[in-house]
């Protein structure tokens, strides 16, 4: 049960932020208990920036920060100023109209993960003895770091190419019309006889079928031209009900699911299989099937910025869910090793540079990369020689698809009883959508998130990076191993953890319903750009209303008020009155700035042959502000490993 995981830990929460209270009940759910108050036993501490907590309470506890950050002299201190200033408003609504944010506070909730994260991999690195730690995290801070691909991709691409560097300008995203709601439409890579069944059926003649055959190397769909095959196909999917052109597509092998709302998600049998409404906000976005009372270890010596630096992590991951998991658990210290399976679509994936896809560098940070091919003999004794000596096992394969070749949790947990083993499927490995198919864009539809994103007639939107949701599952899925290295060290091995997108955008939806409301929130034209406005309390109002110069900000006239300055004039006067605010920004403006990377927010990716790329930096600050640690050539160490698999791992640190 994750209820008694940390139980006798102490967390004391002294900041009203919406991410600290997304920390505090994650951390209540795993058996945590949680304060409102100082207390000289706290073990973990959430705090404003900013704020003094008395020694005694801090002495030799973890300090997680929920920052805020100054921009052109504007405070970044809400979702909403989040997203502006990381150039997320320009992802939803149309390429050449006024920035829109994304409907859900998923970088609020995502710093709350990460916090949590930082919290149960130092609880697993044990308390250094007479010591305080610091980590810090911000909603700015973890929507840069889901935003890594794209930074990866905008860098300096072979060629402008490929939807993580295109997509921002495309139109508006809301799937395809039936004739009684909207559904998503895809095939899987390398599907080419499937799709042209599909148009086929369809009736489309032999010319369109070969001017609009779907680009592979694109990720998703159509790739560069899906604004030209949308309108084609959705001309003949318009004659028929949501549920048999679902049934169509999936007939000929395509992928397909229907738009809903999330209350329509959350009463859809997937989701009553995983429980997900009886969760809710409250209840943790992953399954863990042993804990025990956690009892902490004390050190003198393992260093704070890489507290998994005794973990050895096997990275069977494909796409993006898996393998940024793994990344993130890099970040944290782990020694990750990367299993290439064969044709690895996103090796594929577009734009380029110096001929690697920036995509499989940005999502594979901080491994060593071995190619092997598990429908070979030979090649998977050596990736069972590998997972002998290893911590962790992640996967994000269908349900079984591993089980079938003997990588299942069954099997691996017989040949290392120690094993954490960590799955991550689209859709749950329970419920009749179990076994389906599940890509970033059918996630944001099935789960309200692109529902939730709807323009002013009530159109649903996706957002136009497809990755996002990737990312978000990822950072689930780290917390979840983290969760289950504690459990492990308590009532030892073996643990399964699973967790799924599904669950992980449920969470993310419910949790940012239960958030703070704000007492004003709003996006602005000025005179050269938009601004992010947001007002946390009264006093806030009352001194926007001041800045502006009127009495209420229920008078009209307010956007012709905005328009007098520029965005960074009403930054700097709403920043040095308190009031969050920041410049709407693109990702060109973001790429361009020294203080996103002297925050952090922006790091050097090493590449093995050329020059760095820019990716996001970690979701947390743990003291190290360096550049992030290079990405590997598709596998660069096969031959070393095959050479010798058994003094392949790197040797783990002394503990104190």
């Amino acid at each position: 049960m994750t209820s008694a995981l940390l139980d006798g830990i102490v967390v004391c929460v002294l900041t009203g932020d919406p991410a600290a209270a997304v920390a505090a009940r994650h951390l209540e759910q795993l058996g945590a208990t949680v304060f409102g108050i100082e207390r000289p036993d706290a073990d973990v501490v959430l705090v404003d920036a900013g704020s003094d907590p008395s020694a005694d309470c801090t002495a030799t506890a973890l300090v997680c920060t929920f920052e805020s950050q100054r921009m052109d002299g504007g405070l970044v201190a809400s979702e909403t100023t989040a997203q502006a200033a990381i150039g997320f408003t320009g992802y939803v609504g149309p390429a050449d109209g006024p920035p829109a944010r994304i409907g859900s506070d998923v970088g609020t909730v995502v710093a709350g993960i990460s916090a949590v994260q930082g919290t149960l991999a130092w609880l697993h690195g044990g308390r250094v003895t007479l010591a305080r730690h610091d980590i810090a995290v911000s909603p700015l801070r973890a929507l840069s770091t889901l935003k890594t691909i794209i930074w990866a991709a905008r860098t300096r691409p072979d060629e402008w190419v490929g939807t993580h560097v295109r997509s921002r300008d495309r139109l508006v995203d809301s799937g395809y019309l039936t004739r009684d709601g909207r559904i998503t439409l895809d095939f899987p890579v390398g599907a080419e006889d499937r799709w042209g069944r599909l148009a086929d059926e369809l009736g489309l003649d032999a010319s369109t079928i070969e001017r609009l055959q779907p680009r592979w190397h694109e990720t998703v769909g159509w790739g560069d031209d899906v604004d030209d095959a949308r309108p084609v196909y959705e001309e003949r999917l318009s004659s028929l009900s949501t549920d048999d052109a679902v049934a169509l597509i999936r007939r000929n092998g395509g992928s397909s699911v229907p738009f809903q709302t999330l209350e329509e998600c959350l009463d859809h049998p997937q989701s009553r299989a995983l429980g997900l409404r009886e969760r809710g906000a409250y209840g943790l976005p992953f399954r863990l099937d042993s804990a025990g009372c956690l009892r902490i270890a004390a050190s003198s010596s393992r260093d704070p910025a890489r507290p998994l630096a005794d973990i050895r992590v096997v990275d069977f991951g494909v796409g993006g869910v898996g393998p940024f998991a793994a990344t993130l658990l890099a970040w944290l210290g782990a020694d990750v090793v990367k299993v290439e399976a064969p044709n690895e679509f996103i090796l594929s994936v577009r734009p380029t540079v110096a001929g690697l896809s920036t995509t499989y560098l940005a999502l594979n940070q901080g491994k060593r990369s071995v190619r092997l091919d598990l429908k070979d003999a030979e090649d998977r004794e050596l990736a069972r020689e590998l997972v002998s000596g290893a911590d962790v096992v992640l996967e994000n394969f269908r349900p079984g698809a591993l089980d079938r070749i003997g990588f299942g949790f069954e099997e691996l947990s017989t040949l290392n009883p120690r094993l954490v083993y960590g799955s991550v499927t689209g859709f749950g490995s329970v419920g009749p959508l179990a076994s389906e198919p599940c890509t970033d864009p059918h996630m944001q539809a099935f789960s309200g998130f692109a529902s939730e994103n709807a323009d002013k007639m009530g159109l649903p939107r996706r957002l136009r990076y497809y990755g996002f949701v990737d990312l978000v599952t990822s950072t689930v899925a780290t917390e979840a191993v983290c969760a289950a290295l504690l459990a492990r060290a308590t009532v030892g091995g073996p643990v399964r953890v699973e967790t799924s997108m599904l669950e992980a955008v449920t969470h993310v939806l419910q949790a940012s319903r239960d958030s703070t409301a704000h007492e004003h929130d709003g996006l602005y034209g000025t005179r050269d750009g938009n601004l992010a406005v947001t007002c946390r309390s009264v006093e806030e109002v009352a001194a926007l209303a001041d800045v502006l110069r009127v009495s209420s900000l229920t008078d009209a006239g307010l956007e012709e008020i905005f328009g007098t300055r520029s965005a960074a004039e009403w930054a700097q006067l709403l920043g040095e009155r308190g009031v969050p605010s920041a410049q709407a920004l693109r990702d060109e403006d973001v790429l361009r700035r020294r203080d996103f990377r002297e925050a952090g927010l922006l790091r050097d990716l090493p590449l093995p042959h050329a020059e760095p790329l820019i990716a996001g930096g970690p979701p947390w600050s743990l003291g190290d502000q360096g550049q992030s640690p290079a990405a590997p050539a598709p596998g660069q160490d096969t031959e070393r490993f095959r050479i010798d698999p058994g003094s392949f791992w790197r040797p783990r640190p002394e503990s104190g």
